[in-house]
């Protein structure tokens, strides 16, 4: 064990670097400096004001000169008077004590260092490998500039530069957009310069202090211990730079240890004004290993407790689905969360757990290098896939810490917010968590950390979990169930995109009955590409608050309402907004916003996801696509394709999201344009041609301009590029190329070629849906009554899905249970003796879960008796059941 300073007080004034951070090349005491010095006319002494400790330099005089410093007064015989601070006064049964100058608060030796101490500032740190601190040599201008001498938290200098704008530039509430809680800008934020409150400055941190840290060290055996009520005894117990040696014979010791002196001045009004006091107990295995955590807490303290911590927590969502459990979150917040050490977005993966007990035991599987359970196995992982992957490597020290043992990073499976659990046994409770890890850092002796798991259960049983994680025991459909649903799947007008949109329902619980939505899209607009999409909530009203009267009014999307004189702040579902102070109108709800994922880990809202199949790549739809109507005995063979030249990309077309129709006629109907290829030879120069044909633009409902040629001597060949605006230019497009066998064969004289493309969405691209949630059909829950069954059945003593005994039962065996199966909500059960004695009524209200649980006790709380039973459902209009079980001791 071990004890040690996280922080002491700091000593601003003093000249002396006295927490040895400096990385200039500053003069460093050695033990000349601790002599005796006289000073000669013409000389350079330091005087210090006491009030602002701001250094003069005087010239000593030729003749006795007299001269204040700190409000002393010192008399100067150039070439006589010997001065001298800090120094070993005596040597006290084997202990060195220092000169009174070491910590009177003076310049003694009026070099402008305040109480030079040779065992704290030397000595002490040679005799472990150190070298002396740093100072500032007034009078050469050594140090002067170095920041790092006498740093202070009260100022407004960020000293030692560790404020980064990047990260650090959150305003004074010292809560920036990634963290929780985060009430929006505030005060400083963002305004480039570091302010008291942000991370990393001032008050915020701790190494912006010239910390003494430890100064004293006084051993003594207990029978020898201090009068601990003697003040003053115990005041010369920690005269600075007293460093007591310990007896190497064994023996039952104490000691005081100190931070000491340092001065505290009047703060008039400046609360950053302060002295602080921060001390830790240790542990480990042996000194090393002492210092060692020494230093990881240190860093901890140093970030303001803001040590290397995981991703945020998910906030996880359990239902349940034909037998099988699903847990599902939204992974935005925890996927972007940045390690407030590091400042990297070091999110890695998920690691899902599952358990019977709120305590997890049964899924704590693996141990350490010493045989001791110290984590626990997953039931599955997704992590990112990128380069990191497999084991984490700790380095030697760090392995030694965790155990002899290390993290797996995962094998690049992609990153799923859903999970399905599909061994789950019906009626046993389950408990569940989704931890979020990190990737750590090797270099920086960081282990990965993932997400802690808490459930608890009261002495009342309840339980309560956290944000990732959940509860759940999954059971039976009532009879009669119909799952939620998507109805009215309707287009917009002018709508070209090809591809599909599937809506994966998730939870039948979180549905909205009736509620509309629209998909929205855009593009890149050149290249029509879809770069996004957007989900938008076109029912959900929103909910307004106003700040001093506290009155709620529910606002209908696109309904504007007047506001109260002089209102300038408004709550709209919770978030402050600044109102115009006249009115304000409700906007749509967007529940994804602007997301380039179409398929796969969509973000799951109010409990469904989209899956979109967008056709990206725009190409001939060959299944819509061909001749109709051709005079010639065969179909002539044909192809749709863009030129592709990359010698010449002049000549180069370009796939545009239009649906085509070449018309043949058996007479003169259209003139192409002439156009010329790369290189400008005669092969490649196209007249303007009459022709026999004309192309138009089914999609845009336009004729389209073409260049043609025809070539060919065995196969007639008939080439037309059409000339289409792009982007405000005349750029070809598609090429149709028309092949006929034998020498100069005419085109079509009858008849059209019909082609179509594949088209991704486009901003003009709009779909509207409406959800329809659970129902419960009463004509086949009527058909469907026998289903309804008692598990177990004959219940005998217990059953493995029993709850286990809560953590203050120190006896007997915990409640016992049986449930009924696939009960529709509002059925009332009533059980009978077999004498036709009402011993207990149940109802149930659940439209998800059919399964009603009874404690085997009576309505006089009694424990039933063993024997058997006759119970009745009634479910209104769905009918009635009557069965029977067997409760056997």
């Amino acid at each position: 064990v071990g004890y040690a300073f996280l922080e002491s007080p700091g000593n601003p004034f003093d000249g002396i670097d006295n927490d040895d951070d400096s990385k200039m090349m500053s003069p460093r005491f050695t033990s000349t400096d601790f002599d005796s010095v006289k000073y000669n006319a013409g000389d350079k002494v330091v005087l210090i004001d006491p009030v602002t400790y701001e250094r003069t330099l005087h010239t000593v005089a030729a003749t006795t000169d007299t001269v204040y410093s700190m409000g002393v007064m010192f008399v100067i015989e150039p070439g006589v008077t010997y001065f001298r601070e800090g120094h070993i006064g005596s040597i006290v049964n084997g202990v060195s004590v220092p000169h009174p100058t070491a910590y009177d608060g003076i310049d003694n030796d009026l070099d402008g260092l305040i109480d030079e101490n040779q065992a704290i500032h030397y000595t002490t740190r040679i005799q472990n490998g150190a070298q002396g601190l740093s100072f500032k040599n007034f009078i050469s201008g050594a140090g002067i500039n170095d920041l790092l001498i006498d740093e202070r938290r009260d100022n407004d200098l960020d000293e030692d530069g560790d404020w980064d704008v990047r990260f650090d530039d959150i305003g004074i509430d010292g809560l920036g957009p990634n963290d929780d809680g985060y009430p929006g800008p505030d005060f400083g934020e963002g305004n480039g310069r570091p302010d008291q409150g942000e991370p990393n400055f001032g008050r915020t941190d701790p190494d912006e202090s010239d910390q003494i840290g430890l100064t004293s060290f006084n051993f003594f055996n207990l029978t020898a211990s201090p009068d601990m009520t003697n003040d003053s005894l115990l005041w010369g117990r920690m005269t600075p730079g007293r460093f007591d040696v310990i007896p190497p014979i064994p023996q039952d010791g104490d000691f005081i240890y100190a931070s000491g002196y340092f001065p505290l001045i009047p703060s008039n009004g400046n609360p950053d004004v302060k002295e602080r006091f921060s001390v830790s107990l240790l542990f480990g295995e042996d000194l090393a290993d002492i210092v060692g955590n020494k230093q990881i807490v240190q860093q901890i303290y140093n970030a303001g407790y803001k040590f290397p911590q995981p991703p945020t927590k998910p906030k996880i969502t359990a239902t349940q689905e034909d037998g099988k459990v699903v847990i599902y979150w939204d992974g935005a917040t925890t996927e972007g969360s940045r390690d407030f050490i590091t400042k990297k977005k070091d999110f890695q993966g998920y690691k899902i757990y599952r358990a019977t007990d709120a305590n997890f035991s049964d899924s704590r599987q693996i141990t350490n290098g010493r045989g001791v359970l110290a984590f626990d196995r997953p039931v599955a992982q997704y992590d990112l896939v990128d380069t990191i992957q497999g084991y984490f490597y700790p380095s030697y020290r760090l392995l030694q810490q965790v155990g002899g043992t290390t993290f797996y990073l995962g094998d690049n499976t992609g990153i799923v917010n859903k999970y399905v659990d599909s061994t789950v046994v019906l009626g046993q409770t389950y408990y569940y968590a989704v931890a979020a890890y990190d990737e750590g850092d090797a270099s920086l002796d960081i282990f990965p950390t993932e997400n802690s798991k808490f459930i608890r259960r009261s002495n009342s049983g309840e339980i309560i979990t956290d944000d990732n994680t959940a509860v759940i025991t999954p059971g039976f459909r009532p009879v009669g169930y119909e799952k939620a649903k998507y109805i009215d799947f309707v287009k917009s007008a002018n709508f070209i995109g090809t591809g599909k949109v599937d809506i994966e329902i998730i939870d039948d619980k979180a549905i909205r009955d009736n509620f509309k939505y629209e998909i929205v899209f855009e593009d890149s607009g050149i290249s029509s590409n879809t770069t996004n999409w957007s989900l938008v909530d076109l029912q959900t009203p929103d909910t307004i608050q106003y700040v001093f009267q506290g009155d709620i009014q529910i606002v209908n999307p696109l309904q504007t309402i007047s506001l109260p004189a002089g209102t300038d702040t408004i709550y709209v579902n919770g978030l402050p907004y600044k109102s115009n102070g006249l009115d304000y109108t409700a906007v749509y709800d967007s529940l994804v916003y602007k997301s380039n994922v179409f398929l796969g880990n969509t973000p799951i809202r109010q409990g469904f996801r989209l899956q979109l199949f967008n056709d990206q790549l725009i190409k001939l739809d060959t299944a819509k696509s061909g001749f109709v109507g051709y005079s010639s005995a065969t179909k002539p063979d044909y192809n749709v394709q863009v030129l592709f030249d990359s010698t010449y990309p002049a000549n180069n077309g370009a796939a545009v999201p239009n649906d085509y129709m070449i018309e043949f006629f058996n007479s003169i109907v259209d003139t192409s344009v002439a156009d010329t290829l790369l290189p400008n030879i005669a092969r490649n120069r196209a007249p303007a041609t009459p022709v026999n044909f004309k192309i138009s633009n089914l999609t845009k409902g336009s004729n389209v301009k073409f260049a043609y040629r025809k070539t060919g001597t065995i196969t007639t060949v008939h080439t037309i590029d059409f000339k289409e605006d792009y982007n405000g230019q005349l750029k070809r497009t598609w090429r149709v190329v028309i092949r006929y066998v034998g020498a100069n064969v005419p085109l079509e004289s009858s008849g059209k070629l019909n082609f179509s493309t594949t088209k991704p969405f486009n901003r003009n691209d709009k779909m509207t849906f409406t959800m329809k949630a659970a129902r419960i059909n009463t004509k086949a829950a009527k058909t469907s009554m026998d289903s309804i069954k008692v598990v177990p059945n004959p219940y005998v003593v217990t059953h493995e899905a029993e709850a286990r005994l809560l953590s203050t039962q120190t006896s007997g065996r915990g409640e016992r249970e049986i449930r009924f199966t696939h009960i529709p909500p509002g059925s009332k059960i009533s059980i009978y003796t077999v004498r036709g004695e009402l011993i207990k009524t149940l109802y149930h209200e659940n439209l998800f879960v059919g399964d009603v649980y009874w404690n085997l006790r009576t309505e006089e709380n009694l424990d039933a008796a063993f024997g058997v039973y006759v119970y009745l459902v009634e479910a209104g209009d769905a009918g009635k059941k009557i069965g029977k079980f067997a409760l056997i001791k």
